[in-house]
């Protein structure tokens, strides 16, 4: 018996709509094997046939799970749980499945859950996951860079490695384990003679070049008739013992030994974690020649409190 395009169509269309071929075959008289040809030989309807029984598929899941969800919400034991329960649940959750998802889960509105955000009894687990990852590097900048960093330079430093994160989370954290910039404190100098060590601690033999620095600064008188004086600074590699840097001035400046230190670092180059030892003199704790020293990656060591630099 020949069967029409139209009549084919239909079949085909039925399929897509969800029914089976064995159902098509017993409502029809049309043998399954013919059906299934139908259905692979379609022109244009095939690809069709295929997306939208996927769809009536997900539609039928769909329906499923929110029958189970409706049993579940309409039940006596979920109606006597807490609202406070259901809140730290959501707390729990939220972060991996999203707020509303999580609200819906529970059957609690969104701005319910949003009030409790608001009035602190909710845990903000994204930010505290964040902190967690942040913390560590912002207070080894911190230290590294002796207190003097704040937010926006701190935010900079992180992104230089590989921490990607905005001025107000780095901020938030800050204010909240009580971490800031002392560069402006007018203590500031007294906490550098407090905080800083002495690094170098007498160790004057080293195994090879550039592993450490010291530098001192001392009076000279040309002219005794003229009893004007001049100071020297100069900087000298301890495991050669050789002045590798000097300069001279009129005064026991800040520009004195920050020239001094640029002039070392032009003739041996920069070398990450060498030590620079020195007095505790206020030129060589002024912010300028801190900045300095960070800027070529190296560690500062001080003398300890009354001792003078002596160049051997």
């Amino acid at each position: 018996m020949p069967y029409t395009k139209k009549f084919k169509e239909d079949i085909v269309i039925r399929y897509s709509n969800g029914e089976s071929v064995r159902d098509l075959s017993l409502s029809t008289g049309v043998s399954v094997s013919t059906i299934y040809s139908w259905i692979k030989n379609s022109v244009g309807i095939v690809p069709v046939v295929g997306f939208q029984k996927t769809i009536h598929e997900q539609e039928k899941k769909i329906n499923r799970f929110e029958k189970m969800i409706k049993i579940i919400h309409n039940a006596e034991f979920f109606k006597e749980i807490p609202l406070s329960e259901k809140l730290s649940v959501i707390d729990e959750v939220w972060e991996e499945y999203g707020i509303n998802i999580s609200c819906d889960a529970l059957d609690v509105a969104r701005g319910t859950f949003h009030n409790h955000q608001k009035r602190g009894k909710g845990k903000n687990y994204l930010h505290e996951k964040r902190k967690k990852e942040l913390l560590p590097e912002i207070q080894k900048i911190d230290q590294e860079f002796h207190h003097i960093y704040g937010a926006n330079k701190i935010t900079a430093e992180l992104k230089n490695r590989g921490f990607n994160a905005s001025k107000n989370t780095i901020l938030k954290i800050m204010e909240e384990e009580h971490i800031r910039s002392l560069r402006m404190d007018k203590n500031y100098h007294a906490f550098l003679n407090n905080e800083k060590k002495n690094v170098l601690n007498r160790k004057f033999d080293m195994d090879k070049p550039n592993q450490a620095w010291v530098s001192d600064v001392t009076y000279l008188q040309i002219d005794d008739k003229h009893p004007k004086c001049y100071f020297l600074c100069v900087i000298m590699d301890l495991y050669s013992r050789k002045i590798i840097a000097h300069s001279v001035g009129e005064s026991n400046s800040k520009r004195l030994i920050n020239l001094t230190l640029k002039k070392a670092v032009e003739v041996r180059g920069v070398h990450k974690n060498l030590v620079f030892h020195s007095d505790r003199g206020s030129n060589y704790t002024s912010k300028s020649f801190g900045d300095l020293i960070n800027e070529y990656g190296f560690i500062q060591s001080f003398s300890k409190p009354g001792h003078r630099m002596i160049m051997q």
